[in-house]
């Protein structure tokens, strides 16, 4: 679904494989070095972009891969087409639609760990490019009771829980959307049918029988 390129300006880093074979993360980190009469302290930040394709003439979900200044669909969506709404869930569907020339407001965050639908009209695949940092160290997200939308707050490919620490619990469902949902559930330690994969920029329905914390700790080597 999309590609990451961390863009530094010091150093390149090695390429780090995606689980799937059309996604590639290809690091690089921003060192900043301040040296003191003491020591030499380093802080490092990672930046980069994500390209992410979703299908037209229907809809997709989305997740924003990366941490921006202003996460906000209008910030986010680049390039946006006559006819695309993106569609927020909290207790209800908020719409942000765009005319032609405008979204409608007011506009929808879209955080890194947040989900949305996306509805991309007839036409060619449409590609997004997401500009931001990439979030690291102990990362936390709050899922609640029941139906929530979802993404991973980190760039990455993987299996939900195996790769991407989602708490996976007695009764719970992901929910996968591709022209129509794929329900995966946990149960007795097993999914069924299978453990789902979540693509970089995609996001997931989640049903939770109590509320759980998604905990996930990820740094760029």
């Amino acid at each position: 679904m999309g590609a990451l390129t961390y863009c530094g300006h010091t150093r390149q880093q090695q390429q780090t494989k995606m689980r799937t074979k059309t996604l590639l993360i290809a690091a690089a980190a921003i060192a900043a070095i301040v040296t003191s009469s003491a020591q030499n302290v380093y802080s490092q930040n990672v930046v980069g972009y994500v390209n992410a394709v979703y299908p037209a003439n229907g809809f997709t979900m989305i997740a924003n891969p990366l941490n921006t200044t202003n996460n906000t669909v209008v910030s986010l969506i680049q390039n946006p087409r006559l006819g695309m709404i993106v569609y927020k869930f909290a207790a209800g569907f908020q719409a942000n639609s765009f005319n032609g020339s405008t979204w409608n407001t007011p506009s929808a965050s879209l955080n890194p760990g947040e989900g949305a639908f996306l509805f991309v009209p007839a036409g060619a695949p449409y590609t997004n490019t997401y500009v931001g940092e990439v979030l690291q160290g102990s990362l936390t997200n709050a899922v609640p009771q029941g139906f929530a939308m979802l993404g991973s707050k980190v760039p990455q490919t993987g299996l939900v829980q195996t790769d991407l620490a989602f708490p996976a619990t007695l009764g719970m469902i992901v929910h996968k959307f591709a022209a129509g949902f794929q329900a995966s559930s946990y149960n007795r330690a097993t999914w069924n049918p299978s453990q789902p994969t979540i693509n970089v920029g995609e996001g997931f329905f989640s049903f939770q029988p109590s509320a759980q914390t998604w905990v996930r700790t990820f740094t760029v080597q």
